[in-house]
Formats: structure tokens, C-alpha cells, sequence
């Protein structure tokens, strides 16, 4: 299975190494995970927070970065397609216009994006999306089926139709993502 990972889910398996985001990312074997390029910028952008809030000392903490990098597909944002860019730009400017990448990953690899990013979730769920691996803070995983609000309309242009995937962070890690 390949995921679109967000960048908050990196950030947290930094601050806290022995969470469960920490191990899945660690593991691996299971899932392939694909991000941005920017998000080790972001990363790089936010390192001494980082570094506060985890229980790493600075050596360490770059030794865990890349480790994670290794784990990790960079996907360069100059590769995906105008036309995903652009869909995606419409869906994302009531959410938040710095997850755009994330929904144009999506569209164009057909991937689902992992994330624990409330706000993205349940814009992207308001949104429509057609199959969705949710959790809502609990320790289970459950899966929802969302379908179009108006299914009268087939018209490629709505972005209901565009069959966003979407998951978020799971409660264990028998995952299901």
C-alpha cells in the first residue's frame, strides 16, 4: 500500500518516536510513503521547535530525519500535472491552500493521503469524497463510504466527483490505511 503522508504526521514522529505514527513510519514494510519535496524544508524550516519538543539531543535528532528520509518518497512538486494542481487548488481554498500538494498527489498517483490534520479531513469529507479511511480519535479505525451529494450531476468539473482518498492517523498499528 502507498500512502501521501502529511507533513504533520512527519513532525510527529519526530516529537514523539515512540507513537504510533512513529512506528508505522518506522516500519515500513507494509506501506510506501510519499511526500512532497518540500516537506524537509519544512522540517529543516522548524527544526529548533522540533528539537524543543522532542526527547532527541540535535545529533540525534538528525540521524532520525534521515532515517525517515530514507523511509521516505520524495515526490518533486514540478512532476505532477498542471491539470491536478489546478483541481486541486479549488478544492483545498476553503480548507487550506498550503495542502493543495497533498490533493494533487492524491489525484494524480490515485493514493490516499494520510493525515492527522482535522481540518483537511472534514473540509476534504464536506468536500465529497468517495472512499475514505477515517479515525476520529479513538483507538479503532473505521471505514466510511461517502458518496457525492448530488449524485444527479456526473460533470468532471464539480470537484465532488473527483474521488478524493483520504485517511488519517490510525490508533494502532494494525493499520488498515
Amino acid at each position: 500500500m502507498i500512502v501521501i503522508t502529511d507533513s504533520n504526521l512527519i513532525f510527529s514522529a519526530l516529537i514523539t518516536p515512540r507513537g504510533t505514527v512513529a512506528k508505522i513510519l518506522k516500519e515500513q514494510n507494509r506501506i510506501q510513503f510519499f511526500v512532497p519535496n518540500f516537506v524537509f524544508d519544512e522540517i529543516k524550516n522548524h527544526f529548533d521547535k522540533i528539537l524543543f519538543l522532542c526527547p532527541y539531543s540535535k545529533l540525534e535528532l538528525i540521524e532520525q530525519i534521515k532515517i525517515l528520509k530514507a523511509k521516505i518518497k520524495i515526490i518533486e512538486t514540478k512532476t505532477i500535472p498542471k491539470e491536478y494542481i489546478v483541481t486541486a487548488t479549488e478544492i483545498v481554498k476553503d480548507i487550506d491552500p498550503k495542502d493543495m500538494f497533498f490533493v494533487a498527489l492524491n489525484l494524480y498517483k490515485k493514493h490516499k493521503i494520510w493525515t492527522g490534520d482535522k481540518p483537511l479531513r472534514d473540509g476534504l469529507e464536506k468536500k465529497v469524497i468517495e472512499y475514505a479511511f477515517l479515525h476520529r480519535n479513538s483507538n479503532q479505525s473505521c471505514t466510511r463510504n461517502v458518496t457525492p451529494k448530488t449524485k444527479k450531476s456526473r460533470n468532471p468539473s464539480k470537484i465532488s466527483d473527483y474521488g478524493i482518498n483520504i485517511c488519517t492517523q490510525s490508533g494502532s498499528t494494525n493499520t488498515s490505511i
